[in-house]
């Protein structure tokens, strides 16, 4: 079976890894291409009924080969972009645009379409950017007939809304003469791709043409973080960490400290986390090498992690905690788990790119509520002056 079709949900494993020796790091770019193929053969329908799109592997605690590894977490890969197209959905449900197919280029192995833009919003922010994962589809998005195959309704059909519908992705959105959208509209199937998903992306293949007029275009979310997920993924060959996470075992580093939280906090911990969670947060705060803690989506691995953070916080480990992460909204969601831990945080970074339900616990937001923000107002005034010298 080729990779990039298999995904059962085994609760996150927490495993230790021993510091590796310095390391040149040679990665060399990863191209996206047979992602993009996968994903923007998805039926959009299909993605909206629920269920996984891919069967799953139970995760090993080892793996034999690299070759193993990738088969395992592509799929799960896959199934994040899934669930993660999902959700952008449900917060925004920004409202598609009608635009005229001005022109198509034939680019190997995709199809790049040109389209009328929009008109500029309010605001001069940009209705698309590059990378945003979009709807093109000659009717608008039909949600009761998505609840209808989620109820087990119509499930010999192969698609709904009249089959005119792909997935694509933004190649320019920002320039003023047009919107320019990847499609992936193969003519010939490959022994991957399912029947149903060929014929709907071979008849637009030969229906999308400029003279069709006007199309739906609708922002569904953005593939930046996805990317970076798969290229990390396929970078694993030059990882200096490559065998550790492959054969994981007891580091052979001495503890260089060991965090000992209050027992009312642990026992009100241990009620809300299960087995392998607890697991993950003991083996976490023995100081020892790296913890990796990996799992399918839906697991508990954010709130594995902000559990640990609460734990280190209240350990008296002697300063502040740097919790990072691959994008802000994973950063987000680190920060909304500990507060409701009742964990004082503080988000650094571009209050513009901060979910705005935290954007009082910026740092920004938290300076200027401060009692002598006059004070530090004008302190920033003076290191200024002196930055810019007499």
């Amino acid at each position: 079976v080729s990779r990039l079709s298999q995904l059962c949900g085994p609760a996150p494993l927490a495993v230790q890894l021993a510091r590796p020796a310095r390391a040149a790091m040679p990665f060399a770019p990863i191209s996206l291409d047979e992602m993009n193929k996968e994903v923007l053969a998805w039926d959009i329908y299909q993605m909206l009924a629920g269920g996984p799109l891919y069967d799953v592997k139970k995760v090993p605690v080892r793996f034999t080969s690299i070759d193993q590894y990738l088969d395992i977490f592509e799929p799960l890969l896959l199934e994040e972009c899934r669930a993660q197209i999902l959700r952008s959905m449900g917060e925004s449900e920004p409202a598609p645009h009608h635009l005229k197919l001005l022109s198509i280029e034939q680019n190997e192995p995709f199809r790049l379409m040109r389209f009328q833009p929009p008109p500029p919003p309010e605001g001069g922010k940009p209705h698309f950017f590059e990378t945003d994962i979009v709807l093109v589809s000659y009717e608008p998005l039909d949600m009761d007939a998505a609840a209808k195959r989620g109820d087990g309704e119509d499930e010999d059909e192969p698609s709904t809304g009249g089959d005119f519908h792909a997935l694509g992705l933004v190649a320019s959105g920002g320039g003023s003469e047009h919107l320019s959208i990847k499609l992936h509209l193969p003519s010939q199937r490959t022994a991957r791709m399912p029947q149903a998903q060929f014929k709907r992306l071979s008849m637009l293949h030969r229906v999308m043409v400029p003279s069709s007029g006007h199309w739906y275009v609708q922002k569904l979310g953005n593939m930046v973080t996805i990317n970076r997920e798969f290229q990390a993924l396929y970078s694993m060959r030059d990882l200096p960490l490559c065998e550790a996470l492959l054969a994981p075992g007891p580091s052979r580093l001495p503890a260089s400290a060991t965090l000992k939280p209050s027992e009312a906090l642990l026992r009100a911990i241990e009620t809300r986390f299960d087995k392998s969670q607890l697991q993950a947060i003991r083996l976490s705060l023995t100081g020892r090498g790296v913890t990796l803690i990996q799992g399918p989506p839906g697991t508990g691995k954010t709130a594995t992690t902000c559990a640990l953070l609460k734990v280190a916080a209240s350990g008296g480990g002697g300063g502040p905690l740097l919790a990072c992460a691959d994008s802000n909204a994973a950063v987000d969601q680190l920060l909304d788990g500990l507060l409701k831990l009742g964990v004082r945080g503080v988000r650094l970074g571009q209050p513009a790119r901060v979910s705005k339900r935290l954007r009082d616990a910026t740092l920004t937001a938290r300076l200027e509520a401060h009692a002598d923000r006059g004070a530090s107002g004008e302190l920033r005034l003076r290191l200024g002056r002196l930055a810019k010298g007499p």
